[in-house]
């Protein structure tokens, strides 16, 4: 399975979106993985395993809600690139307090 850093994503959708025709993408966060991009002909196949929605209402919703998947996907791969947090400085990691959330 290929993987693509979610900051990269917004500048290579098109290559990504190829790519998932053919295998699932995995696209990678800072905290790892944070989805993956599949073909609509492998969602079906998902679908149909798990008999809750049949093949014609997923494909009216899909064609219906295509076009919005893509632009939500671009936003946040966009967002995610300008919002990157700064490396982390080199040395020692500091202590959490005890009882504190690392």
């Amino acid at each position: 399975m290929r993987r693509v850093e979610s900051k990269d994503a917004a500048s290579d959708l098109d290559e990504i979106i190829d790519a998932a025709q053919r295998d699932p993408i995995e696209i990678q966060g800072a905290d790892g993985t944070i989805g993956v991009m599949i073909s609509f002909e492998a969602l079906k196949r998902l679908i149909a395993k798990n008999e809750r929605v049949d093949s014609t209402t997923l494909e009216r919703l899909m064609a219906r809600n295509s076009n919005r998947f893509a632009g939500v996907f671009r936003s946040l791969a966009e967002w995610e690139a300008a919002n990157e947090p700064p490396e982390p400085e080199s040395g020692p990691c500091p202590t959490p307090p005890p009882g504190g959330r690392v």
